[in-house]
C-alpha cells in the first residue's frame, strides 16, 4: 500500500462527526438548505437522539457518486 493509501485510510479512522451548520457551511448551503436534502435522502446523517450529525467524507463522496456536474455554457 503506498503512503498517501495509509495517510487516507488514517484520516477515515479518526474522522469526527460535524453538526449541521458545519454540514452547511461546507456545502455553501444554508442550514435550511441541510434540512430539505435531509428530508429528501440527498445526504446522509445520523440521528443520536434530538441531535443529527453528519461525517464529511461520506456526504461529500454520497453527493459525488449521485450527482453530476454541470457547467452552463454561455449561447
Amino acid at each position: 500500500m503506498n503512503q498517501s493509501a495509509v495517510e487516507e485510510l488514517e484520516r477515515a479512522r479518526v474522522e469526527g462527526f460535524i453538526d449541521k451548520r458545519e454540514c452547511a457551511r461546507l456545502l455553501g448551503r444554508t442550514v435550511r438548505s441541510v434540512d430539505t436534502y435531509m428530508a429528501a435522502g440527498v445526504i446522509p446523517f445520523y440521528k443520536l437522539g434530538r441531535t443529527v450529525m453528519f461525517k464529511w467524507s461520506e456526504v461529500d463522496a454520497h453527493i459525488q457518486s449521485h450527482f453530476r456536474v454541470c457547467l452552463r455554457l454561455k449561447g
